[in-house]
């Protein structure tokens, strides 16, 4: 299915796995005349202009499935991708998959517990959340994991290679919170307003993976990364 600029996609009904979408500019609303749950099951979007898929069910009970499988989110440079859905699972396997150098901005909570992972570009956190009940984290090399401005995030696991990008708010609460761990592999890791990262009372060390020696740098200051792994 494809949906060009200034085209509408209307989506009704209890269930869905969804077909590939392209987006050129075009936008998606979900709709659901009771209270019951709705779900689009392993969603896979091309996104080549800024586009929304919103939940527009009378109590907001919209979610992104991803039960048996990874839903993908491939984003054009220089575009963005807004979400204002949320996701969910049971078994904790199946995560989101962002791919392209563009942007994807989800604006409601990621429920699911499997793992998320930032292959290019930029995935956005767009909304608050104080629980674990999150998926964790695997940014590659030149991916960014944002928090935006006035948001917070907790999270039980974070994986950043050589080069990812994790980029905080500067802001006086962390927005940011590791529960468990934080593996960082290769020799350079970014870290944007780190000083606002928390690590929970759970989390045990900086696990440095494939011969990592180098320093995390937390604005000013510095921390030494423990070798080995």
């Amino acid at each position: 299915v494809t949906v060009n600029e200034g085209g509408l996609l209307k989506l009704n009904g209890l269930e869905s796995t969804s077909r590939p979408l392209v987006l050129n500019g075009g936008n998606v609303e979900v709709y659901k005349a009771d209270n019951r749950g709705y779900e689009i099951r392993r969603m896979q979007v091309t996104v080549t202009d800024d586009s929304t898929i919103a939940d527009k069910t009378a109590n907001r009970v919209a979610k992104i499935s991803l039960v048996d499988g990874d839903s993908t989110f491939t984003v054009s440079d220089g575009k963005t991708l807004t979400v204002d859905m949320g996701t969910y699972n049971e078994k904790g396997i199946f995560g989101i998959v962002k791919k392209g150098l563009g942007e994807v901005l989800f604006l409601r909570e990621l429920g699911h517990l499997g793992t998320n992972t930032v292959s290019a570009g930029t995935f956005t956190i767009g909304y608050n959340s104080t629980t674990t009940n999150c998926a964790n984290w695997i940014v590659a090399k030149d991916a960014t994991l944002k928090v935006a401005n006035g948001c917070s995030l907790v999270i039980p696991q974070i994986e950043l290679s050589s080069g990812a990008v994790l980029s905080l708010p500067a802001a006086s609460a962390a927005p940011l919170a590791v529960s468990n761990s934080v593996a960082l592999a290769g020799v350079a890791v970014k870290l944007s307003a780190a000083n606002n990262l928390s690590l929970g009372a759970a989390y045990p060390l900086v696990k440095a993976e494939n011969g990592f020696t180098g320093i995390v740098k937390i604005d000013k200051s510095q921390m030494p990364a423990l070798a080995g792994g």
